[in-house]
C-alpha cells in the first residue's frame, strides 16, 4: 500500500513501474490503486473462504455462493 502511495504521489515512471512490478500490476496510477484495492480485500475473502469450507457440511455451492 505504501508503494501505491508513493506512485500516486510522485507520479514518477519509474516508481510506478515499480510499483507495477511488485504489484503484478499495469504502470499506470489507475491499474495500481486498482490492485492495491484488491489486495486490501484479500484478508477478508481469505477468512470467508476458510469459514465455508471449515463446515462438515460444505457444499461446492455453499464455496462458490462465497467466492463470488
Amino acid at each position: 500500500m505504501a508503494l501505491k502511495n508513493l506512485a500516486s504521489a510522485m507520479n514518477n515512471t519509474q516508481t510506478l513501474e515499480v510499483a507495477a512490478i511488485i504489484l503484478g500490476s499495469e504502470p499506470t496510477p489507475i491499474a495500481i490503486a486498482y490492485r492495491a484495492e484488491q489486495l486490501e480485500m484479500l484478508p477478508q475473502a481469505i477468512s470467508d473462504i476458510r469459514e465455508v469450507l471449515a463446515k462438515p457440511e460444505c457444499t461446492w455451492q455453499d464455496f462458490w455462493d462465497v467466492v463470488q
